[in-house]
């Protein structure tokens, strides 16, 4: 459920900066093991991922985006357009065009990987660990002692004891948050997506445009999957835009609908919870559930933790003591208590 239903599927690691392309390019190659790691087919497709420039700007940009990626061992190609049309022939090439494709970047690594089984995957290797999934459980709060540390999180089924807590809640993580009276200084946005009925295989890689802001593949069942920028305003909205697609591409759509991006000023320092808020888990892409995590303990201003650039370091294996096994168990009063209460919403 969530944002991980409502995401257009893209992986990929060409990005510009040295610090991006590093973290990308490790959830790339785990997306390359992911099925056989979780023992589950995740539909990781590496069909290519195509950047398209449609001005002389955008040529400078993509050729120094290749070399970039070239110097961080990341694979890269520049096309010209000829080599465009004949990698994605549906493409038009022609310098009639209202936005001509002057060229474009390719990393052939890149690809989708389809949402479900990925999740499904990621929760079953999660169940075989040990770690208990309830479903239907919504998050209504989260209960403080009185030395104002976390002691665990109301539920719609219940109170759930906890010292520990993990918040992964995408675009509504300062909503979640601020039930424990931690206000995050972020702001979501809602990124529109349209998904139209399933047509004959006509795409065969996805295709970027940073001119126009937009991206589109085909799905394994499919579906033509369009992507683009986050709308202009804050919102925790989730309706879509489809009046604006079918004002732009009548007939084409059938399901649209909007996900949640952020944004932060500072997003190194940007986390001061209270005591037993120990992670918040945003913005990588996919494989965050396979990558070793550095969490940050504020050591020098307890009892705050946070990702802080003078804290020390810790590293934790997901589905391990620090991130996975819930191990609840029934305390006199009929409640629940846990070693780590993780929040999805």
């Amino acid at each position: 459920g969530g944002n991980a239903t409502r995401n257009t599927t893209v992986v990929r690691s060409n990005y510009l900066w040295d610090e991006s392309a590093a973290i990308y390019e490790h959830s790339l190659k785990l997306w390359e093991g992911l099925s056989e790691d979780i023992d589950y087919d995740v539909l990781y497709d590496p069909r290519g991922v195509l950047n398209l420039a449609h001005s002389l700007g955008d040529v400078r940009e993509g050729q120094r985006r290749v070399n970039a990626n070239r110097l961080n061992g990341v694979d890269a190609e520049w096309l010209e357009p000829e080599d465009v049309k004949a990698f994605c022939p549906i493409v038009n090439t022609s310098p009639e065009a209202r936005y001509p494709v002057l060229g474009a970047t390719l990393q052939r690594r890149g690809g989708i990987a389809r949402h479900e089984p990925v999740v499904w995957g990621f929760a079953r290797a999660a169940d075989a660990l040990g770690v208990d999934i309830i479903e239907n459980c919504e998050v209504t709060g989260i209960r403080r002692d009185v030395s104002g540390a976390v002691s665990g999180v109301e539920t719609t089924r219940g109170f759930i004891g906890s010292k520990r807590i993990g918040v992964s809640a995408a675009g509504h993580t300062s909503v979640v948050l601020g039930m424990a009276g931690v206000r995050l200084p972020l702001e979501s946005y809602p990124l529109q997506a349209l998904v139209s009925e399933p047509v004959k295989p006509i795409f065969p890689c996805v295709v970027m445009s940073n001119t126009i802001h937009a991206y589109m593949s085909q799905s394994d069942k499919g579906e033509l999957v369009i992507g683009a920028g986050t709308d202009a305003y804050t919102s925790y909205t989730q309706r879509g835009g489809l009046h604006i697609a079918t004002a732009l591409r009548p007939n084409t759509g059938q399901n649209s609908g909007s996900a949640f991006g952020m944004s932060a000023d500072n997003v190194f320092g940007m986390v001061q919870a209270m005591q037993g808020i120990d992670f918040v888990l945003q913005g990588l892409q996919g494989a965050e559930g396979r990558a070793k995590f550095k969490l940050v303990a504020a050591a020098a201003r307890p009892p705050f933790r946070g990702m802080n650039t003078d804290a020390k370091e810790q590293e934790c294996e997901p589905f391990g003591d620090c991130i996975g096994g819930l191990n609840t168990e029934e305390t006199p009063n009929g409640s629940h208590s846990c070693s780590l209460a993780t929040v999805f919403i």
